[in-house]
C-alpha cells in the first residue's frame, strides 16, 4: 500500500493550526473528554471482554491448561459486578481537544504489545485514577518532539 501523499492526511504545522482552529469554532456548549479519559475507558471495556470471554472458558472447560495460559496471559481479573460492567457502556460522547502528537503519544495498553510498556511505565490496565498521568506524559513527549523539530530546523537554517 502506497502512503498517501495528500497533504489533508499528514501531520504538519499548518494541519495542526487547522485543527485548533477547528477546537476554537466548536460551540462553547460542547461536552469535551480527555483523551487519556476515552483511552482509559476503551481498556477497561476491553477488560470486561476478556473477562466475559474467561467465564466462558471456565464454564466450558474448567480444567483446561489452554484456558489457564490464556488467563496467565490476559492478567485479567475475573471478579467483576455487574453494575460496574453496565457504567462501562454508558454513552461518552464529547470532542477531544488534545491534538493528534498528544493523541498518538498518549501511553495506551489495549494489546499485548503495548501492556509490557504501559505495566513498566507503573501504569495500571484501565485505571480511571491514573489519568492525569497519562496526559501528562503525552503532553511532556509531544513538547519533546517539537522542540527536537525546532532543533532540526535551526540546525538546518544555519546549514543554508
Amino acid at each position: 500500500m502506497k502512503p498517501a501523499r495528500d497533504s489533508t492526511h499528514r501531520l504538519t504545522e499548518s494541519s495542526l493550526e487547522q485543527h485548533g482552529q477547528l477546537l476554537q469554532r466548536q460551540e462553547l456548549n460542547t461536552r469535551t473528554v480527555p483523551w487519556a479519559e476515552k483511552v482509559i475507558k476503551d481498556e477497561q471495556i476491553h477488560q470486561f471482554y476478556s473477562q466475559s470471554h474467561l467465564r466462558v472458558l471456565e464454564r466450558r472447560h474448567p480444567q483446561d491448561p489452554i484456558r489457564d495460559i490464556h488467563l496467565a496471559a490476559t492478567s485479567v481479573s475475573t471478579s467483576d459486578s455487574s453494575l460496574t460492567s453496565l457504567k462501562l457502556f454508558e454513552s461518552q460522547q464529547g470532542m477531544c481537544l488534545e491534538d493528534p502528537l498528544e493523541r498518538f503519544l498518549t501511553p495506551v495498553g489495549l494489546d499485548h504489545r503495548t501492556r509490557p510498556a504501559l505495566r513498566e511505565m507503573e501504569f495500571s490496565l484501565g485505571c480511571m485514577d491514573e489519568k492525569e498521568q497519562r496526559k501528562q506524559i503525552a503532553q511532556q513527549r509531544a513538547d519533546a518532539v517539537i522542540k527536537s523539530k525546532i532543533r532540526e530546523r535551526t540546525v538546518d537554517s544555519r546549514r543554508s
